[in-house]
């Protein structure tokens, strides 16, 4: 069974067990689809490759948290404005952009909500979903190091790297290697790893070129990935 025929599955499974559970509400129904297909994104960009910010914040909410994130929704800026809290909590400031009528605040933390206004609850969400994509982005919290390589491990070390170094975390690294022999002559060689960013710099040795490198880019790449994370505590 191909990939497609298991999302068409898989899409009707799910809007049918919502029109059960709802009664046939054709509002939850609709809400469904539109959160599963995000039709006004397509309608508005196309099939390309533009960003889909409700797809994005959900999986960066499920992969920090280990929930969805929070969408309420107001069927008029009246009701809306009605319903403002009189004291925010936290220190960011509420944003808001959109147009239409129907409002949608979205949550991700405990700063102020981020608001959006459409002319359906789709548009509404996007456009508060477009708001948090933009702020995480703005304060570099989208993605870390850490997001981009998984897990280091010395069999990739050197590769990983560099694939950081190609997205622009670092500058490339510079492996420096010299050659000498133990007693019984056999070679040994020693590679030291820099990076232009970091004053540490890491060395290792091994009985051959190919494994000192991997060894000192593993020791880099650790110690990078530690002090990303204790930045960001």
């Amino acid at each position: 069974m191909s990939k497609t025929n298991v999302k068409e599955d898989l899409f009707e499974a799910i809007l049918g067990a919502v029109a059960l559970d709802s009664d046939w509400d054709m509002d939850s129904m609709q809400d469904a689809v539109e959160m599963m297909l995000h039709i006004d994104c397509y309608l508005e960009n196309g099939f390309g490759t533009d960003q889909d910010y409700v797809s994005i914040i959900q999986q960066w909410q499920q992969k920090r948290v280990g929930e969805l994130p929070f969408y309420k929704f107001y069927n008029s800026r009246y009701e809306y404005h009605c319903n403002m809290r009189s004291i925010q909590v936290g220190t960011r400031r509420r944003m808001e952009q959109g147009e239409g009528d129907i409002v949608c605040e979205l949550r991700i933390d405990n700063g102020a909500p981020f608001v959006g206004f459409g002319y359906s609850k789709s548009l509404a969400r996007m456009a508060a979903a477009e708001l948090a994509y933009d702020y995480l982005d703005e304060q570099g919290l989208l993605r870390t190091m850490e997001d981009e390589i998984d897990e280091p491990t010395l069999e990739k070390a050197v590769s990983q790297l560099q694939e950081l170094a190609q997205k622009g975390y670092f500058s490339f690294p510079i492996y420096e290697f010299q050659e000498d022999h133990d007693d019984d002559g056999n070679p040994v060689w020693t590679c030291e790893c820099s990076i232009e960013e970091y004053e540490d710099c890491y060395y290792d040795e091994a009985s051959s070129k190919k494994e000192a490198k991997r060894l000192a880019a593993y020791e880099m790449l650790r110690s990078i990935l530690n002090h990303e994370n204790a930045r960001n505590d």
